[in-house]
């Protein structure tokens, strides 16, 4: 890989670990330059993340499914006369000045 490839995919880690909020992408050097406080808050968002309830892929995409299936008969945008009484609509077509 090229220079620039290797610094693009450091940098897109980066932000998709940060946008996690895991501390992935911090290296050993900065948390050298970390303080008592910043790294108890680490720490601290770490165990809330390892708290946090997951639920198995499995289970969930057919509960999504099932919910997405159980809206269409009330979007506006399946069901054409739901669109027709939207108050938002635009009832004229454009006009020439």
């Amino acid at each position: 890989m090229t220079y620039s490839v290797m610094f693009l995919h450091l940098k897109v880690r980066q932000s998709f670990s940060k946008e996690l909020g895991s501390f992935r992408h911090i290296t050993t050097t900065k948390m050298d330059e970390l303080d008592e406080t910043q790294l108890k808050d680490m720490v601290e968002s770490l165990k809330q993340q390892l708290d946090f309830p997951r639920e198995k892929t499995s289970t969930s995409i057919p509960e999504l499914v099932k919910w997405i299936e159980g809206k269409m008969p009330e979007d506006p945008f399946l069901n054409p006369e739901l669109l027709k009484s939207n108050p938002w609509m635009e009832s004229g077509k454009c006009v020439v000045i």
